[in-house]
C-alpha cells in the first residue's frame, strides 16, 4: 500500500511537470518563470524519486527476495532510474536552451516522458512480485516448519514414536512403564 502511494507521488508529480512543458511548447519561448517552475518540479520528482530508491533497497535486500523475482526487481529498477535519468537530462537541456524550443525539443521530450511512464509501470509491476515472492518464501518456510512437526510424529513397530528436537520415547514403553 505504501509503495503503491510512493509510485502514484511519483506519477502525479510528472502529470504537473508534463502539462508546464506543455504549455512551455505552445508559444516556443520559455521565460524565467517558466524556467524556475521546470526546476522545481524536477526537485519534486527527484524527492519522489528517493523515496522509490528507498523502497526499492528494501525490498531488494530482503532476506526472502529470491530469483527470479529479485533479479527483475533490480532489471526494472535500473531501467526506471535510466529512464528517469534520461529525462531530467532532456528537461535541462530545454531549461538551459537559449532559443526557441521547436519540435525536435517536444519530440525529444514526449519520448523521455513516455519511456519514463513505461519504465514506472513495469518497475511497480515488478515490485508487486517481488512483494509477492517475498510473502510466498514466508509462506512456505511456516509450511515446512509446520510439516516438519507433523512429520516428528512417527509409527513404526513398536508403536508410535514422537520426537521433539533430541527426545525420543515410544508410546508402547510409555505403556510398560505404566502398566509395570
Amino acid at each position: 500500500e505504501e509503495l503503491k502511494k510512493e509510485i502514484d507521488d511519483v506519477d502525479s508529480a510528472l502529470n504537473t511537470l508534463e502539462n508546464t512543458m506543455e504549455t512551455t511548447f505552445r508559444d516556443g519561448i520559455l521565460d524565467e518563470s517558466e524556467r524556475a517552475l521546470l526546476r522545481d518540479n524536477l526537485n519534486i520528482i527527484a524527492k519522489e524519486k528517493a523515496d522509490i530508491d528507498k523502497d526499492y533497497e528494501t525490498l531488494y535486500n530482503n532476506e526472502d527476495l529470491l530469483d527470479p523475482a529479485k533479479t527483475k526487481l533490480k532489471t526494472k529498477y535500473n531501467m526506471f532510474t535510466e529512464s528517469h535519468n534520461s529525462l531530467a537530462l532532456t528537461i535541462n537541456t530545454i531549461i538551459e536552451k537559449e532559443t526557441i524550443i521547436d519540435n525536435n525539443d517536444k519530440a525529444n521530450i514526449d519520448i523521455a516522458f513516455e519511456n519514463w511512464r513505461n519504465a514506472l509501470g513495469e518497475y511497480r509491476n515488478a515490485s508487486l512480485e517481488a512483494i509477492d515472492s517475498i510473502a510466498k518464501k514466508k509462506l512456505d518456510d511456516k509450511t515446512e516448519i509446520l510439516n516438519k512437526q507433523w512429520s516428528d510424529l512417527t509409527v513404526d513397530l513398536d508403536g508410535i514414536r514422537m520426537e521433539v528436537g533430541t527426545l525420543e520415547k515410544k508410546v508402547s514403553q510409555m505403556d510398560e512403564n505404566v502398566n509395570a
